[in-house]
Formats: C-alpha cells, sequence, structure tokens
C-alpha cells in the first residue's frame, strides 16, 4: 500500500490477494466515476477515490479511502477484453464500459 497524493492507493500485490474485493472496489469506482462524469472514458493516468464515509472504500479501518488506479485498470482491461468471462464483460457493459 502507498500514498498518493494523500489517499492509500492498493499495490498489485495486495489486489491480487484478494481478486474479488479489487474487482468490487474497481466497480465501485468506476460506477461513482460514471454516475459523476457521465461517461467512463477515464484517461489512463486517472486516480479515482471514493467518496464520503463508504466503509467499503477503508483498509482496515483508516480513515483514507483506498484509492484505484481506475484509467490503468479499465485500459488493461480493454487491451485483454478477448480473456474475459462473458460475466466479467456484461458486468462491464452495465458500467457503461468502452470498448
Amino acid at each position: 500500500m502507498t500514498q498518493l497524493a494523500g489517499r492509500t492507493v492498493l499495490d498489485d500485490e495486495e489486489r491480487q490477494a484478494s481478486p474479488l474485493l479489487a474487482r468490487q472496489l474497481v466497480a465501485i469506482h468506476a460506477r461513482q466515476f460514471h454516475a459523476r462524469e457521465g461517461h467512463l472514458r477515464v484517461p489512463r493516468k486517472h486516480v479515482e477515490y471514493l467518496e464520503g464515509g463508504a466503509a467499503v472504500g477503508r483498509q482496515n479501518g483508516a480513515e483514507e479511502p483506498v484509492t484505484v488506479r481506475l484509467g490503468t485498470w479499465l485500459d488493461n482491461v480493454r487491451k485483454r477484453a478477448d480473456r474475459l468471462t462473458e460475466q466479467r464483460r456484461a458486468d462491464l457493459n452495465a458500467l457503461g464500459m468502452l470498448w
């Protein structure tokens, strides 16, 4: 875990330790971005963090929200789209994913 602009960022190792949790967190962050911006054309360098006091975005009861490199994650998913399961693809389409 690292700090970026005062926010906690999960390292790749921490995300891999719990892929389901990581996917859920990314989905929450993507929904938040979409609700705020009206699209999922997220710049690759964009970092998203949960606004408000959502407990799911907190690491071990810490005060700072967990941050996701949303742009990087979405870009990587697009590049690996041919390897996604139908369910994951459907979930991403429901979020408004641009392929």
